[in-house]
C-alpha cells in the first residue's frame, strides 16, 4: 500500500533488490511464500517491467535448492 506513493519507485527496487540478494543467498528468508507473494505484488502494482530480475532471483534460488541434491549425488559418484 505504501509503495503507490513512493516518488522514486527506482530507487525502492534498488534497495529491495540488494536486500532480497542478502536474504536470498543467506537463506534468512522469513518465507517463500512471502517473497513470492512480495514480487507479485511489486510487478501488479508497477506492472509487468518492474520485476523481471527479482522474479529471475528468486526462481533461480529455488533451481539451486531442488537441483543441489542431484550434484551432490554426481560429485560423491565422481570421488569413487
Amino acid at each position: 500500500m505504501v509503495f503507490k506513493y513512493l516518488v522514486d519507485k527506482d530507487i525502492f527496487r534498488i534497495f529491495y533488490t540488494a536486500k532480497l540478494s542478502k536474504r536470498l543467498i543467506h537463506h534468512v528468508s522469513v518465507s517463500e511464500e512471502a517473497e513470492a507473494r512480495m514480487i507479485s505484488k511489486l510487478r501488479e502494482v508497477s506492472g509487468s517491467g518492474y520485476a523481471p530480475r527479482l522474479e529471475h532471483m528468486f526462481t533461480g534460488t529455488q533451481w539451486e535448492q531442488m537441483s543441489m541434491p542431484t550434484i551432490d549425488t554426481f560429485s560423491c559418484s565422481l570421488q569413487m
